[in-house]
């Protein structure tokens, strides 16, 4: 096992695929560890196509949100985004996949109100999901960090800002019920406050008591949050936020300086 670590590891500096750090959670033996990765993971799929390694430690959040040139500026298109998804199933099946539609954005634009939101879109993504046999969808409202504000300062004629709880509940309530018609569940992402929706349930980005069903070594369940409302267990993260930043620029996020 500790080679077969290694090999991840390597796999993962030497491609580029540590866009953002990758979260190991270990075994209570210290001995096995559950590797987990997001992001775009072209470079991975090339590896696993051509050394047909099929590791079963791997768990991925894989984020397709609607196309945006302000927010994600740099983001694969989400046709290619898709495909890859696809491959990823293939090769590990869906218990091992989580989909996220995360963050929505709100900014303002002169008078006008603008997201990265669009339920007709978040619709077709949904039955596409649906049809892949997913069934897990982690959602989340951006936390407006100080420098992700003073980041839309150098934006022209941008500002970000929390949209009212009655309009977030109606957006949010909307897309519950979308999720439920294809049999999806939603999943919140250091977002308590969504829980007062019916439909919606705390998510765990990191799920101790997931990965022990998954699995046939016992990690930790034990509650380790990383920022106020986190549900994620104990797991050790490699790489950093400003070594290992992540390069595709988008607007909202923390992991970039």
């Amino acid at each position: 096992m500790t080679i077969l670590i290694i090999i991840v590891l390597l796999v993962v500096f030497i491609t580029g695929l540590l866009i953002i750090p990758v979260h190991l959670v270990v075994d209570t033996e210290n001995n096995n560890y559950f590797v987990r990765l997001y992001g775009c993971f072209k470079a991975w799929i090339q590896i696993e196509e051509e050394l047909t390694l099929r590791w079963r430690i791997l768990f991925f959040h894989f984020t397709i949100n609607p196309p945006h040139k302000i927010l994600e500026p740099d983001m694969i298109p989400p046709d290619q985004a898709f495909q890859q998804l696809e491959k990823l199933l293939k090769y590990y099946g869906p218990e091992v996949i989580s989909w996220r539609y995360d963050p929505l954005v709100f900014y303002k634009q002169g008078d006008q109100i603008e997201s990265n939101h669009n339920i007709r879109v978040f619709k077709q993504y949904i039955k596409f999901a649906s049809g892949l046999r997913l069934r897990h969808c982690t959602i989340s409202i951006a936390f407006l960090y100080s420098k992700v504000l003073k980041r839309a300062l150098r934006q022209e004629n941008l500002q970000f800002f929390t949209l009212q709880t009655d309009m977030r509940n109606k957006l949010l309530i909307e897309m519950t019920d979308v999720a439920a018609q294809y049999g999806i569940q939603l999943y919140s992402c250091s977002n308590n406050a969504l829980l007062e929706i019916p439909g919606i349930r705390q998510g765990h980005c990191i799920n101790g008591s997931l990965l022990n069903r998954l699995g046939s070594h016992h990690v930790s369940e034990n509650s380790q949050p990383t920022r106020p409302d986190c549900g994620c267990t104990f797991a050790v993260d490699i790489g950093d936020y400003v070594n290992t930043a992540c390069k595709y620029h988008c607007l909202y996020c923390y992991a970039r300086k």
